[in-house]
């Protein structure tokens, strides 16, 4: 984006196929203000987490899931916050995701897509320290956000 002004709250509408949708939660942002040189830097808060594991029945390995409630998202999305950081582990493969670039894609896209996620992506920005993985012959570094 391109022309936004400093300390300006801006609305966003998510539109699929020309129609507006309803998220059912905020959809703004509000850039940040110029300060240096002018004044103190502002106080801040952010969050960390890391080890975001959603179950998918279907890959899951058998016995007791690793995963279950992921009611903390939404606790921190309504915590307030500057922005939230990643730490690693921000999702988990499988056996069946290993071995091609689809598979991988596939869980990435799919954890960060389920619902319960949603409202706090849009709460604040989201940063992320890579992750490397060396998977047999294939070593993917991962950079989201």
């Amino acid at each position: 984006m391109n022309g936004l002004d400093m300390n300006t709250t801006y609305t966003y509408a998510v539109v699929i196929d020309g129609k507006p949708i309803d998220v059912g939660y905020k959809t703004q942002f509000t850039t940040k203000e110029l300060w240096q040189f002018r004044k103190p830097a502002p106080d801040f808060s952010f969050l960390t987490g890391s080890c975001s594991y959603f179950n998918e029945p279907v890959y899951d390995r058998p016995g007791k899931p690793y995963g279950g409630d992921s009611s903390i998202f939404e606790t921190m999305a309504k915590t307030p916050a500057s922005f939230h950081l990643w730490l690693g582990d921000n999702w988990y493969t499988r056996e069946v995701d290993y071995f091609t670039p689809w598979g991988l894609n596939y869980r990435a896209s799919r954890d960060r897509s389920l619902p319960v996620l949603q409202k706090f992506w849009s709460s604040m920005p989201q940063y992320a320290i890579g992750t490397i993985m060396i998977l047999g012959q294939m070593m993917a570094t991962v950079a989201l956000f």
